[in-house]
């Protein structure tokens, strides 16, 4: 992990796939191999690890984030409510509890749900994460929308991130948070 916080993503890779040798069910090591190879363009193969990693009951919500990000980006917004609302069980942090409530919101929005809802997920992601500055500038992005009939364009949208232990939402700034 040490590599991979270093950005040295060949070596942290080798390390990812030497570890698997012994822990194949490991989610952690399948969460570190699935965003290096994300990052490094093997799109199908990370998410292929990725989505190894919620099977395995991940201690964490890094992988169900990074493929909220894949999946909302592609306009996939039934895949990646249902991918933020099993992430919930694994949130460990208000850190990652703030995300996942902001993604939901945003995909609720997408799919058309009530603005009571919506507003309601913003409003909870806010409390949770209240120096976010990216989730307080979709809600008012989202509250702009329905006040001036403004069309809706999200100022925040985070990539999937190469590092397994980074915030999504804060992922312009590579934020750790374990």
């Amino acid at each position: 992990v040490v590599h991979h916080v270093l950005r040295d993503l060949d070596t942290a890779l080798w390390f990812y796939r030497r570890g698997l040798r012994y822990w194949p069910q490991s989610p952690t090591l399948h969460t570190g191999i699935g965003m290096i190879l994300y990052s490094q363009g093997k799109e199908a193969r990370g998410l292929h690890h990725l989505w190894r990693a919620t099977k395995k009951k991940s201690l964490t919500a890094a992988p169900y984030l990074a493929l909220i990000a894949h999946h909302f980006r592609k306009g996939e917004y039934a895949i990646a409510l249902g991918l933020a609302n099993d992430g919930w069980e694994n949130a460990q942090s208000d850190d990652e509890k703030g995300s996942l409530l902001s993604w939901m919101a945003m995909c609720r929005c997408e799919l058309g749900a009530e603005r009571d809802l919506v507003h309601g997920l913003f409003d909870r992601a806010v409390q949770l994460r209240p120096d976010s500055k990216q989730i307080a500038e979709n809600r008012q992005a989202y509250l702009e929308h329905l006040v001036g009939g403004v069309v809706l364009e999200w100022p925040h949208v985070p990539e999937v991130a190469s590092h397994p232990h980074v915030d999504f939402i804060d992922s312009e700034d590579l934020v750790l948070v374990e």
